[in-house]
């Protein structure tokens, strides 16, 4: 969650037991979070806590906004993040 605070247009929440991650303004259900292409998103609240997230030295992070996010579907009304390791 602390390197995504430096991206524009990302938002990082902290409240107690999750850490939220919003897109463009758009609410942290509506972002969605891949983890080397598998949707990690929790079907019950739609979101992700990154809190629990371990950043590697060898890991890469994408974040997609805008458009092209369309191609995800609906889940990623906001954009993708896409973390890769």
């Amino acid at each position: 969650s602390d390197i995504l605070r430096d991206v524009p247009g990302v938002a990082v929440s902290r409240i107690p037991g999750q850490t939220q991650v919003r897109l463009r303004g758009a609410e942290a259900n509506h972002t969605l979070e891949l983890i080397d292409g598998i949707e990690v998103s929790d079907p019950y609240a739609g979101e992700f806590d990154f809190g629990t997230l371990i950043a590697d030295d060898f890991a890469r992070v994408e974040v997609l906004r805008g458009q092209q996010s369309s191609i995800y579907g609906s889940d990623a009304i906001g954009g993708v993040i896409h973390y890769i390791t």
